[in-house]
């Protein structure tokens, strides 16, 4: 629980830096969702508990900080408890229809724009599939509470976001989804590579910035006792870019080839308490 508060800290500056909402654009254009721009507790110790007072505490335990392993497959019946929260990369598993229900599917939250940045995570609209609806994510938390929660977020800001505001922003969502949800179990996604040769219009994403983001969504992880996932791994090829066939013609979205391996690296490294 300790490691648990050390992301309250960050978050007391997110209030300053994640005010109002970025423009969706349509997704599937090249100029696509990926923004561009260049500008942009200590935790006091608990209240001593009297030896005489053996009543267990009901307060839901933040999860462990965790990396996780590889495992056998967990299968799908796994894979269909998580709902997913994210940017355009994000968006696309229900276009490439990978998830049950195919393009009707449940489990996918993004604006339905699919354009998410992160320094406006916290006040950006999702559509919540079950209502057909607009809504924050922390409110969606609060409704669904979804055992699983995987989030792939920071492509759309890592060109312009610095380690703080960055981090920040990041832990104040944590901290909302949990404080409506707080049994969830929250994955942090790295960020995926990008192709050697992009489009224009992604050329101020360097890969040097996705792994640098991608250190910093780890260090978050422990920060703020939440599951990291280190999905760019198997997506990348021998010069640590994104392999050719797990991309499409802009260099930064994903095939559906590119999805069913990250799904199933999902599936093979499940929470450990969860299968």
């Amino acid at each position: 629980m300790k490691q648990y508060f050390k992301c309250i800290t960050s978050i007391f500056l997110a209030a300053v830096l994640a005010i109002g909402c970025s423009s969706c654009a349509d997704d599937d254009n090249v100029k696509g969702d990926v923004s561009t721009a260049t500008e942009e507790i200590e935790q006091t110790e608990p209240t001593n508990v009297e030896p005489e007072d053996t009543t267990a505490d009901t307060t839901p335990a933040a999860p462990v900080f965790g990396e996780l392993e590889e495992r056998e497959d967990a299968g799908e019946a796994y894979q269909d408890k998580i709902v997913f929260v994210g940017d355009s990369t994000t968006h696309h598993l229900r276009n490439r229809e990978v998830l049950s229900g195919g393009k009707d599917t449940m489990q996918v939250w993004t604006p339905t724009c699919g354009t998410l940045t992160l320094a406006y995570v916290l006040t950006a609209k999702i559509l919540y599939p079950e209502t057909n609806t607009e809504m924050t994510i922390m409110e969606a938390a609060g409704i669904k509470k979804p055992e699983i929660m995987v989030i792939t977020l920071g492509m759309n800001g890592i060109s312009f976001m610095e380690e703080t505001n960055f981090k920040a922003v990041y832990a104040s969502l944590l901290q909302g989804i949990l404080e409506q949800s707080p049994n969830t179990k929250i994955i942090l996604q790295s960020i995926y590579p990008r192709a050697q040769s992009v489009h224009e219009n992604y050329a101020s994403i360097t890969q040097d910035m996705i792994d640098t983001g991608n250190a910093w969504i780890r260090e978050l992880a422990q920060e703020c006792s939440v599951y990291y996932l280190d999905t760019q791994a198997i997506l990348k090829d021998e010069n640590g870019y994104l392999r050719a066939e797990y991309g499409v013609e802009d260099g930064i979205h994903i095939s559906r080839d590119g999805y069913l391996a990250i799904l199933q690296f999902i599936r093979t490294h499940p929470i450990p308490e969860l299968v």
